[in-house]
């Protein structure tokens, strides 16, 4: 009989983005094969104390106290650093990772955006640190595109003497829409307001459009 337990000999990498899918495939193997290894092995043992308190019996009788003793004896097999423990440590590392990139990502993208919106701001005249600041600018954009979304619509539809659809309307019969400055629809059976979608670079391209409520 094989005696001897047998340990997973792989290293783990004290920084464990080193480690790649390969490798947790090695790991995998290597202790399933160790596992199996020492399930044999255990099972050989297993065979082996009952035989030998078969013998006891034999020797000292079924209610001697060495029988006893031998039948109360445990054979265990020995503990090592499982893979999944392994893995789960690679896996949280890989997340905390990707996290942190997509963290950077995303600074640098408001960074840009936050440039894009002051020179948008210094082009119309406004002052940083006066009209606005780093923390505000976004904001600050934003609201006076939607301001001047407004007017510039409203200014179209005046002078087309336009209507426009505008959510909601579905309610109405008959209705010709919304001239974009009334408070109500043309049929007068809802009320309706200028409303946009709430995004962080609205001040790029402008979107409006009436909303009945």
């Amino acid at each position: 009989m094989n005696d001897k337990w047998k340990y997973p000999q792989y290293k783990v990498p004290s920084n464990l983005l080193d480690v790649t899918d390969e490798m947790l495939m090695e790991w995998d193997k290597e202790t399933c094969d160790c596992e199996e290894h020492n399930k044999k092995i255990k099972s050989d043992l297993i065979t082996l104390k009952n035989k030998i308190i078969t013998e006891a019996i034999f020797i000292w009788g079924e209610k001697s106290n060495v029988v006893r003793y031998l039948q109360k004896q445990s054979i265990h097999t020995p503990s090592f650093s499982y893979f999944d423990s392994n893995k789960d440590r690679v896996l949280k590392a890989r997340d905390e990772e990707r996290k942190r990139i997509l963290n950077v990502d995303t600074n640098n993208k408001l960074i840009e955006l936050q440039g894009k919106a002051i020179k948008y701001l210094i082009d119309k005249g406004k002052v940083i640190n006066i009209d606005f600041t780093i923390d505000n600018v976004l904001s600050i954009a934003n609201t006076i595109a939607y301001d001047e979304a407004i007017a510039a619509k409203q200014k179209e539809l005046t002078e087309t003497q336009s209507y426009i659809d505008f959510n909601g309307s579905d309610n109405c019969e008959n209705c010709a829409g919304w001239d974009g400055t009334s408070r109500r629809c043309q049929c007068g059976n809802r009320r309706v307001g200028w409303d946009s979608h709430d995004n962080a670079d609205f001040f790029l391209e402008p979107y409006i459009y009436g909303e009945a409520w």
